[in-house]
């Protein structure tokens, strides 16, 4: 039976990574930004400052200058997209049952998407992005630390 849940979370992890680089590189290639030189998409699209980019969304809607949508988006998307990243590291590989690590995995999984996202010109490079998709993978961490906790009680009062 376990040997069937692990085929089955790698399966599912599959999915979400191929789900992950549709959403941030795939679908971001329609918006190629081609006839700009590197420097200045780097300096439009990059944004080093932590909670600049958050901050601006809550402005730019507190002045109705953007939709409620765009800035839940935004934020709920970004926390979303990552949950599954915190469940399914931890199944699937053992050294990521402990919360740094899936972090760092989490982290460095978003770097990669990112740098993606500058080299194909797709998207941008933010920080604000890193921190709420950590926060998202913790999150899926925590419902991973719940599922665990529970199953074990289950398993233990069965047997």
């Amino acid at each position: 039976m376990k040997k069937g849940i692990k085929s089955v979370n790698r399966i599912l992890f599959g999915l979400y990574a191929l789900i992950l680089i549709y959403i941030f590189i795939v679908r971001g290639i329609r918006f190629t930004w081609s006839g700009w030189p590197w420097s200045s998409f780097l300096m439009e699209f990059t944004n080093l400052v932590p909670f600049r980019t958050m901050w601006s969304y809550v402005e730019m809607m507190s002045r109705n200058v953007i939709n409620t949508d765009t800035v839940v988006r935004f934020f709920a998307g970004n926390l979303i997209v990552f949950l599954p990243m915190g469940y399914l590291l931890p199944a699937l590989f053992p050294s990521a049952r402990v919360w740094r690590r899936m972090a760092a995995y989490s982290l460095l999984v978003t770097f990669v998407l990112e740098c993606l996202q500058i080299l194909t010109k797709s998207g941008s490079l933010d920080i604000d992005t890193f921190l709420l998709r950590t926060i998202g993978a913790t999150a899926g961490f925590g419902i991973y630390k719940l599922a665990e906790k529970y199953f074990s009680r289950k398993t233990m009062s069965a047997g």
